[in-house]
């Protein structure tokens, strides 16, 4: 049986138009906020718990970014650079770029998740990491990755996001 979709209600994006939240009824009478990324094209953390719904749906979503990051770039294949405002986890999200769609009337990358790379923590300020084209122990194979680093909080939920990069792996 296929499963049945939960109503979704309040889509909001943020001001820079990069993240779309909205709240879903879940079967046990809670609401759950999700965040949904437009540049890298995932959900974020899985959705925030909001509690039991007491009200029909009243008032609209708001949503802001408080950055992480000031910088991010990765100014060659082997070095991920960033400059963080305040403590964090780093790591990166590796995505190979497998063809293009329309999105929101713009053509953009269709994406396939390659996986996660994490760097560790790092106290606010400029750094610098080293990263030997490796997701999972396995070397990059020739093709066109888009790589975002990311921002993590002592749990591991995203806290915030640089913007993507595109590199090239050639053989």
């Amino acid at each position: 049986m296929p499963r049945r979709k939960r109503p979704t209600t309040t889509p909001a994006f943020t001001p820079d138009g990069r993240y779309i939240g909205f709240i879903r009824d879940e079967s046990n009478g809670h609401e759950r906020l999700f965040i949904w990324d437009s540049l890298t094209q995932t959900m974020l953390n899985g959705g925030v718990d909001l509690g039991l719904v007491h009200t029909p749906d009243s008032g609209n979503l708001s949503l802001f970014v408080k950055p992480v990051f000031r910088l991010t770039n990765i100014p060659n294949l082997n070095t991920v650079s960033f400059t963080l405002l305040q403590p964090a986890g780093v790591g990166i999200l590796v995505q190979q770029i497998v063809g293009r769609h329309k999105l929101f009337g713009q053509t953009v990358p269709t994406l396939k998740r390659v996986g996660r790379v994490p760097f560790g923590s790092f106290h606010a300020g400029q750094r610098h990491v080293h990263w030997d084209l490796r997701v999972n122990r396995k070397r990059l194979m020739p093709g066109t990755y888009q790589v975002t680093v990311r921002a993590l909080s002592k749990n591991g939920l995203v806290r915030d996001m640089g913007k993507p990069r595109i590199i090239h792996i050639r053989r």
